[in-house]
């Protein structure tokens, strides 16, 4: 994983880079409801705007997975009490105490006699 992170930014940086030196020249920059206006690199306008976007998509994608995560930590935890109700339930059977369906030869599946009996 480590490899494709650098496989991937160091192109990245290096147009960013290039793209810094090529773009020197001031604009002015202004936000309408502020009445402050200022003079800023192309370069910093540029890359500011990519970076403030990377940042609210990660934090849009984080917020996103919120409930995935709460969703998977839920079931995480219905599978260890089903595991832990399982391991208990094979316990009973193998001391054979509380299985209500437990015949006389030790299965827990009711024989023929035991269903027509119970009619």
């Amino acid at each position: 994983m480590k490899a494709l992170f650098w496989v991937i930014a160091t192109p990245l940086v290096i147009i960013a880079a290039s793209f810094a030196a090529s773009n020197r020249n001031t604009v002015e920059v202004g936000v309408w409801p502020l009445p402050f206006i200022w003079d800023a690199p192309v370069y910093g306008v540029a890359l500011g705007a990519l970076g403030i976007g990377i940042a609210l998509g990660g934090a849009v994608t984080g917020l996103g997975a919120v409930g995935a995560r709460f969703r998977a930590r839920q079931a995480s935890r219905r599978v260890t009490t089903l595991e832990w109700e399982l391991s208990a339930t094979a316990a009973a059977e193998k001391l054979n105490l509380g299985t209500p369906n437990a015949s006389s030869n030790g299965s827990v599946a009711p024989s023929k006699g035991e269903l027509v009996s119970q009619r």
